[in-house]
C-alpha cells in the first residue's frame, strides 16, 4: 500500500498529520497485455482514502514507465519486468553507479513460474531444439523480458544471440 511520508510516525507519535491535500503522488503501471492487476487494484478501494491525490498513467512497456520515472513525470513506478532495468542501465551513455543511477528499487518480488519461459517455433520448420535457431530470425521486443531469456537461453546453449536476426 502507499503512504504518505511520516504518516505512519505521526499516528504512533500522536503528532500532527502534515497537510498533504495538494500533494499529487504520479504512479506509472506497466500493463502491457492486461489492465486486471489494476483493475483489481483499484476496485479494492485502498486508495480511496488516502490524504494525498493519486494519478495514475498506463504504460504499455516496462521501458516506459522507467522512461517518465527518469524523466521526471512519475514519482513512482510499480508492476514493472524485472528486465527493464537491466536493459535501462545497460542502454546507459554512462555507466550508473549506485549515487548516480536515475532511480532505485525499493522493493520486488518473484512471481511464481510454473512451468517456465517458452520458446514457440511453428510445427514442419524442422527446429526442434535452441542450436536449430542458429541463421534464423528470433522475434523479441527489445529490452523485455522475451530479450533477456533469449540472451540467457542462447549462452546456455552456446549460440551467440547475434547468431540469429532480430525482429
Amino acid at each position: 500500500m502507499l503512504l504518505p511520508a511520516g504518516g505512519a510516525e505521526a499516528a504512533a507519535t500522536g503528532a500532527a498529520r502534515p497537510d498533504l491535500s495538494r500533494v499529487v503522488l504520479r504512479v506509472g503501471v506497466a500493463s502491457p497485455t492486461s489492465t486486471a492487476t489494476q483493475d483489481i487494484r483499484l476496485a479494492s478501494k485502498a486508495f480511496e482514502r488516502t490524504p494525498y491525490r493519486i494519478e495514475w498513467a498506463a504504460f504499455p512497456t516496462s521501458t516506459g514507465v522507467l522512461e517518465a520515472l527518469n524523466a521526471d513525470a512519475l514519482d513512482l513506478a510499480v508492476d514493472i519486468q524485472s528486465t527493464a532495468p537491466l536493459f535501462a542501465q545497460a542502454n546507459a551513455k554512462t555507466p550508473w553507479t549506485r549515487k548516480t543511477a536515475p532511480f532505485r528499487a525499493i522493493a520486488a518480488a518473484l512471481p511464481p513460474v510454473e512451468g517456465g519461459v517458452g520458446i514457440y517455433v511453428q510445427t514442419g520448420t524442422g527446429i526442434d531444439s535452441v542450436k536449430d535457431l542458429r541463421g534464423k530470425k528470433v522475434a523479441y521486443s527489445k529490452g523485455s523480458s522475451a530479450h533477456y531469456y533469449w540472451v540467457v537461453t542462447a549462452k546456455e546453449k552456446r549460440l551467440r544471440p547475434r547468431s540469429t536476426g532480430r525482429r
